[in-house]
């Protein structure tokens, strides 16, 4: 599963030390492409659609007692003003949501809001 799907979930799994439901994002597309973001963007809008239609808590009953964090993990790092101000737009759309965003690049944190 990864990006290619827009409307399969990755992965959904639980981060134990803040009690934190995360849905992860698989990306393994290189920055600086418009097809790209429009990938991500629809990926990201399903993701909202699937945690705020309460389908999440059928597939991940905890859920129900945790935060949601949606994790961005991306093969690459993004490399241009646009890619980042894209990312900051996803934030503020997903904070506004009530949810926490992260991205990953290679199991390294890059940026969590």
């Amino acid at each position: 599963m990864s990006i290619d799907n827009p409307r399969v979930i990755d992965h959904i799994s639980t981060r134990e030390n803040d009690n934190c439901c995360l849905v992860w994002i698989a990306d393994h597309l290189e920055w600086n492409n418009r097809d790209h973001l429009l990938a991500l963007q629809e990926k990201l809008n399903n993701y909202l659609s699937f945690i705020e239609s309460g389908e999440i808590y059928e597939s991940w009953p905890h859920a129900r007692e945790q935060a949601i964090e949606i994790t961005l993990h991306s093969k690459f790092r993004p490399t241009t003003a646009d890619d980042l101000k894209f990312l900051q737009f996803a934030r503020d759309t997903i904070h506004s949501a009530g949810f926490k965003f992260s991205v990953y690049i290679e199991n390294e944190q890059f940026l969590r809001f």
